[in-house]
């Protein structure tokens, strides 16, 4: 049974991907020092892709939703737990992970908001700009990047 789920969950996020194809590429970063310049940008050539995830955990649904606080292990079935928009350099800019427990399945998926969603920089953005709209002054991912650290999970 999961395998035919699998099957057809790869099937359908390849046919998305056909129209949604920059979640497969990673981003890119071209450093400009006249004039001073950070710019980021989706390769698609130079990318292994987006990422698929099958896991197995000896775990039941109840174990999941029945605690009063989510355990710890739920962090697991999150392949960009923890991730930034500025990961998609390193990270891919769509993950699934299928995450089969005893008597059900978690399906997670996350993508670089940045990526995700187009249509709203379609409009933002409109073609035939020339160049940014706005020049920001940094020269180094470390001047606007902040990790914050999340609150423990109690189990």
């Amino acid at each position: 049974m999961i395998n035919k789920v699998l099957g057809r969950l790869k099937k359908s996020i390849s046919i998305a991907l056909l129209h949604f194809y920059p979640l497969a590429g990673r981003l890119a970063t071209k450093i400009e020092q006249n004039p001073k310049s950070y710019l980021v940008f989706v390769d698609c050539n130079n990318s292994p892709g987006a990422k698929f995830i099958h896991a197995a955990v000896d775990m039941s649904v109840s174990d999941i939703v029945s605690p009063t606080y989510v355990p710890l292990v739920v962090q697991s079935f999150f392949d960009q737990d923890r991730a930034v928009n500025y990961d998609g350099h390193t990270k891919p800019l769509l993950s699934i992970q299928v995450t089969e427990l005893v008597d059900g399945v978690f399906i997670a998926q996350g993508d670089n908001i940045k990526i995700s969603r187009p249509p709203v920089l379609e409009r933002w953005c409109p073609e035939g700009n020339n160049g940014p709209l706005l020049t920001l002054p940094f020269s180094h991912q470390d001047e606007f990047i902040t990790r914050l650290e999340t609150p423990h999970v109690l189990e």
